[in-house]
């Protein structure tokens, strides 16, 4: 084994094994969150539940804020949709886009223990999962295409050049409209579907970057936010963008200590907050609400949908309405506008909370709610949808994210699309309960593509290992 993998590998095996303290604390808080469940209908069962899972996830990042780096996608949208179910539950607001008053329902017990089973479940599949790196070649000849990412690099330069070009003259900060509005307003066409894709596609600008091409991979990651600020995007692409970052840059974060570790997971914090800070402003500036009624609906409007579900159906299973996923999955729409009066997903979560004609004019201008996935999942299995949810999405979570990883560390270009196209996807089950893209059949190359790549790797690296084993066993004879 070569240096350059030994040096990956130790973090990796050294941080392999829950501490004894968290594990004991996780242990003690499962039977609390489990009380506060069965007595749900006390308003402070959800505050406890609340104060038991966080005992449990702030040690565990605290001491492997690599975790907290890694799934930054991940941590936000819990905290957000928990933060949100908060707001919700206590403060008797009025939710516009479902017509209704909030009041106390006693939902926030069970998506906190949901929470709490979807994170440890990850910590223990991704210390697995990342462990295995310690045998997997992490340069070989099959994989130096530093020539490539340097090409696909111009070619998404040019795309970005021509993409902000159409839309430059077009500023909605000049207009006071958001992405909806302005992708309603200026029909982008077929530059509106390279952008989507773009989501997926600007990692390898950045794996150009960090390959020592700043010039040329700092100037498209810059070009992209301006775009995304220029069609009215506030917050959601440039925190794609953020949590790329730490994803490409992987191996290298590995070989930092605890410390170094640390302060870098606090940049990144702030990186966020100031992020946030700016998503406000911006919103705050084209509306006539003050910056607060605006934190205080935007986050009701990450739990809203997770209340109002557990409110109707009161932990009463739909199983049989599951058909209606599976047709939908083999049949999948383009666009979110084609989606109206659909009954599955997310889709079928809105029209179950809110008035149909507020739904349809909402997927109209291609806009939806957000966090239905767990929503959905308590509407099919009652009680135990969500936690059999949190475990499923544990399972992919972890595997399309090391997946990617691998392929960054491995620097192919083609395959770090693929595999960054597929953790986008897997992002979008956990929060939309829309499986369709995940088996369509341009995913259903992306496996085979890169089961192959990965069993010629493994082949590759089978051979080096004989040669070395031979040389050695040469040397020592004298031979």
């Amino acid at each position: 084994m070569n240096s350059l993998t030994q040096q990956i590998s130790r973090p990796l095996i050294r941080g392999r094994v829950i501490p004894k303290s968290i594990l004991a604390t996780s242990m003690l808080s499962l039977p609390m969150m489990l009380c506060c469940c069965l007595l749900n209908d006390y308003p402070i069962t959800g505050l406890l539940s609340l104060a038991a899972l966080l005992a449990v996830l702030i040690p565990l990042f605290s001491i492997r804020p690599l975790l907290l780096l890694k799934y930054l996608g991940m941590v936000f949208s819990w905290a957000s949709t928990i933060i949100g179910c908060v707001v919700v539950e206590y403060s008797n607001m009025y939710l516009s886009e479902l017509t209704v008053v909030s009041f106390f329902e006693g939902s926030l017990p069970l998506y906190c223990l949901t929470c709490w089973i979807f994170f440890v479940l990850l910590f223990l599949f991704d210390s697995r999962l990342d462990s295995q790196k310690a045998d997997f070649p992490v340069r070989t000849t099959l994989s130096l295409n530093g020539n490539l990412v340097h090409y696909v690099s111009i070619a998404i330069l040019v795309l970005l050049c021509v993409m902000f070009a159409n839309v430059a003259s077009r500023p909605s900060f000049m207009l006071g409209i958001d992405r909806f509005e302005y992708s309603s307003l200026h029909s982008l066409g077929l530059i509106g579907t390279v952008a989507n894709f773009m989501n997926w596609l600007i990692v390898i600008p950045m794996l150009a970057f960090k390959n020592g091409e700043r010039l040329l991979g700092g100037f498209c990651v810059i070009l992209y936010c301006l775009y995304l600020f220029w069609t009215g995007t506030k917050f959601g692409g440039f925190f794609s963008v953020l949590c790329f970052i730490p994803l490409v840059y992987y191996d290298r974060i590995l070989a930092l200590d605890r410390t170094r570790l640390s302060s870098l997971a606090k940049r990144f914090g702030i990186a966020f907050v100031a992020l946030l800070l700016v998503a406000v402003a911006s919103f705050t500036v084209a509306s006539d609400k003050d910056a607060g009624t605006y934190l205080q609906e935007r986050t009701a409007q990450q739990g809203q949908l997770w209340w109002r579900t557990f409110g109707i159906t009161q932990g009463k299973p739909h199983i049989g309405e599951l058909s209606n996923e599976l047709d939908a999955t083999l049949r999948p729409t383009d666009s979110i506008a084609e989606n109206v009066g659909a009954n599955n997903g997310i889709y079928k979560i809105m029209y179950l909370c809110a008035p149909a004609s507020i739904v349809d004019s909402k997927l109209e201008s291609g806009s939806r709610y957000s966090s239905a996935g767990y929503a959905a999942a308590y509407y099919y299995g009652g009680s135990f949808g969500p936690i059999a949810y949190a475990a499923l999405m544990s399972i992919l979570v972890s595997f399309f994210t090391n997946l990617f990883v691998r392929m960054v560390t491995l620097n192919n270009a083609v395959l770090v699309i693929l595999t960054a196209r597929l953790f986008r996807i897997c992002s979008s089950v956990a929060s939309m309960f829309l499986f369709s893209e995940l088996i369509e059949p341009i995913s259903i190359l992306s496996y085979c593509v890169i089961a192959i790549y990965l069993m010629l790797i493994r082949k590759q690296g089978s051979s080096v290992s004989r040669k070395m084993r031979t040389t050695t066993i040469r040397e020592s004879f004298g031979v």
